[in-house]
């Protein structure tokens, strides 16, 4: 790894391009505004980020919060989902993998099918290893009171011990749609 692939700069526009295919850019300047940054799709025009959706600027804030982070850290993020396009929820799961195998524990709160499944497919495809993943589903018991469900995974990303209400919303749609 060259010098220049060790920057957050670089790391970060990295990780951005892989997820939304974009980059950031910043430059200083002189009087009340002392830096102004830009997003720059891939092939296109630099946008300001009042100028792009809400999804690419708080999956940045993760993505440089997380690679600013040090081995040890403990890092909680709430729904990194949020306005991304559904491929990109999915590779936000490769991202995060990679910050959690260096060091960091991770604890992420999602509703996104997406960033579920994107584990599943990262553990399918061997891009990660089920030992190194802990999902755990909360849900509510008659009492209201919280029930955590520890989801095992199998060969191929296959779910071992599936309780209701995990990510099934899909399948109970799809189910009335075709009628059964």
């Amino acid at each position: 790894m060259d010098s220049a692939q060790e920057t957050l700069e670089y790391q970060v526009n990295y990780w951005l391009s892989y997820i939304v295919n974009a980059s950031v850019s910043t430059e200083d300047n002189i009087g009340p505004e002392f830096l102004s940054a830009y997003y720059t799709p891939t092939g296109g025009r630099q946008a300001r980020p009042s100028d792009v959706g809400s999804g690419i600027g708080y999956i940045v804030s993760v993505i440089i919060m997380c690679l600013a982070s040090k081995p040890g850290d403990i890092i909680i993020i709430e729904n990194p989902e949020i306005h991304l396009h559904p491929s990109a929820q999915s590779k936000v799961c490769r991202f995060l993998y990679f910050v959690a195998s260096a060091g960091r524990q991770l604890f992420v709160e999602t509703h996104s099918d997406h960033i579920f499944n994107g584990i599943r497919k990262g553990i399918a495809t061997g891009q990660m290893e089920p030992e190194n993943v802990s999902v755990s589903f909360f849900s509510l018991d008659e009492k209201r009171c919280t029930i955590s469900s520890k989801i095992e995974f199998g060969k191929r990303g296959r779910i071992l011990n599936a309780v209701d209400g995990l990510f099934d919303q899909f399948d109970i749609d799809f189910s009335a749609m075709i009628g059964v």
